[in-house]
């Protein structure tokens, strides 16, 4: 049993054993401290930690409001709740802005248990957020690579370490100079040129030229770039050596071959020198391999920032208990992402697969991620979010209703689930939801709208709303394309969407982690050491 440490303020004996009576009803070990006056609560506050205050309003010399301001100064993130005999409308709007977590009335003291659940779980999910900005931050600060974030008006924005630490310029100097100041002469025109690629309609471009460091010397920098709402996100990497090994190889095979077609004629004099040469070549191979090293660990990198930016799993089944997230990126990071949201009413999942995979799927699935944020402070209407999702992705991606325009985008198959009437509704774009009923025998497939978010979709594209009851131990699931598209068996085939069904119809006894594994094994079995050529998700819900 999870012990539950608490400080009671309240200089009314019979009030504190009352309030002791109702937190005892918790399925808590619970370990009280109480104070009377200011002076034993400070004492209290620097001697015991506390997962939770209970405060009287009203004290001799003291009051709630002065020990809250206390608290948030102290231990901000441990919860607080004022319970007071009257407590009018002007103090109680003060209070909670103050950064209470609750107010309850003595003459409503059993809502109390509730209050204490409802503070704590809110307390761990700040807890949860600030670790993951922490991580995020972390990354940013700690990259090898070189962020940042430029406007349109050719000047840089933020920027992390590793751009002092590559080109030797301070941060100051870096954001007051126009970037293409920084860029070779020779590699200015080419520069301009990819940039306004960006302005055409593309989504993400790739370059490289050479930047000015400090000390008067250049370096190769492999850039690439996304439009991000009114600016550029960039990532850039220094290959000035990969730039110098791969000249030298270009050379060293020239020279090679020039040399073969010499020594042939001679060949017994020509050999011992060869064979220096091809193990030469042979340290230039190790160089760079080293130097692809260096590469795939910066995408490690680039990894993580993705896993912060999806939702922990612990959160999700702390809400849906029986389910399971199979998520498994081709290439280190991945197009494909899981959602996750709840309100008061509902809980909402979604499984997306954006265009593309590795680094050009991972940074449209990051601005989606943004986006589909960003749509539910507007509405919890699935359909209504997803007609704004694609108009804002098409914003985003400056993508217009030409041919000429990019047509990159996003699958999508989003629900939301209100578990009191266990009513659950689907909207999809191009991604379908499966259904299994508790004593069925068939999997009962809901489908999509036939457009894609993006892309060649219209602006003010409806998407269909579809809603279904549950019962108890129904199972749902949504999924992007890519466990049925893997191929391997014995005639290198897909797995194909058919045999999918069947194998989830084959699994409905077991429970959900199990199934979870189950899918795992079958898939790798299947592949049977083939490269897996898409991001795969499956997400699977028992209610």
């Amino acid at each position: 049993m999870k012990q539950l440490n608490v400080i009671i303020l309240e200089d009314n004996q019979a009030d504190a054993e009352l309030i002791k009576y109702h937190i005892s009803t918790l399925h808590f070990h619970c370990n009280f401290k109480c104070a009377k006056s200011e002076k034993s609560f400070l004492k209290l506050l620097s001697e015991f930690k506390p997962d939770i205050i209970i405060s009287d309003y009203k004290l001799d010399g003291y009051n709630g409001i002065r020990a809250l301001l206390h608290c948030s100064s102290a231990i901000p993130l441990v919860p607080f709740i004022i319970v007071t005999g009257v407590l009018g409308e002007e103090i109680a709007v003060k209070v909670v802005k103050l950064g209470a977590n609750d107010f309850i009335l003595k003459d409503n003291i059993s809502k109390l248990p509730a209050s204490i659940i409802n503070a704590i779980r809110t307390s761990e999910e700040k807890r949860e957020q600030l670790k993951i900005k922490e991580e995020r931050d972390l990354i940013f600060t700690m990259s090898v690579d070189m962020i940042c974030i430029a406007g349109i008006d050719g000047f840089f924005k933020t920027i992390n370490p590793a751009f002092e630490k590559t080109l030797g310029y301070p941060n100051d100097e870096l954001i007051s100079i126009p970037i293409i100041e920084f860029v070779h002469p020779d590699d200015r025109a080419s520069t301009v040129l990819e940039m306004e690629k960006l302005e055409k309609g593309d989504s993400i471009i790739s370059y490289t030229n050479r930047c000015a460091c400090k000390d008067g010397t250049y370096k190769w920098l492999e850039w690439n770039v996304i439009p991000y709402r009114e600016m550029y996100l960039a990532i850039a990497r220094d290959i000035t050596e990969r730039k110098k090994y791969e000249d030298e190889i270009l050379k060293f095979n020239e020279e090679l071959e020039q040399k073969v077609e010499e020594r042939t004629k001679e060949l017994s004099s020509a050999n011992s020198a060869l064979r220096a040469e091809m193990l030469e070549r042979i340290q230039i191979t190790k160089k760079l391999e080293y130097k692809n090293k260096e590469v795939t660990d910066s995408i490690n990198y680039a990894k993580r920032i993705q896993k912060a930016k999806l939702p922990s799993l612990d959160i999700i089944q702390s809400y849906l208990p029986q389910c399971f997230i199979l998520y498994k990126p081709k290439d280190i990071v991945s197009g494909d992402f899981y959602f996750f949201h709840k309100n008061e009413k509902s809980i909402f999942i979604a499984a997306a697969d954006c265009t593309g995979h590795g680094v050009p799927g991972a940074l449209m699935s990051m601005i989606a991620q943004e986006k589909l944020d960003e749509a539910f402070s507007n509405s919890t209407n699935i359909s209504e979010i997803l007609t704004h999702l694609n108009k804002v992705i098409k914003a985003s991606l400056r993508q217009k209703s030409n041919d000429e325009s990019m047509r990159d985008g996003m699958d999508i198959a989003l629900c939301s689930f209100d578990e009191k009437n266990f009513i659950l509704k689907y909207a999809g774009a191009h991604r379908p939801l499966w259904l299994v009923r508790k004593e069925n025998t068939s999997v009962e497939v809901i489908n999509p709208t036939k457009k894609s978010i993006g892309g060649y979709t219209e602006d003010n594209q409806y998407f269909d709303c579809h809603e279904v009851k549950l019962k108890k131990g129904d199972t749902f699931y949504i999924f992007s394309d890519g466990y049925a598209d893997t191929f391997g068996g014995n005639k290198n085939k897909k797995i194909t969407t058919k045999r999918f069904r069947e194998l989830l119809l084959d699994i409905q006894k077991k429970p959900m982690q199990e199934q979870e594994k189950y899918l795992d094994d079958f898939l790798e079995n299947w592949k049977d050491g083939m490269d897996q050529i898409d991001d795969i998700l499956v997400i699977g819900v028992r209610v």
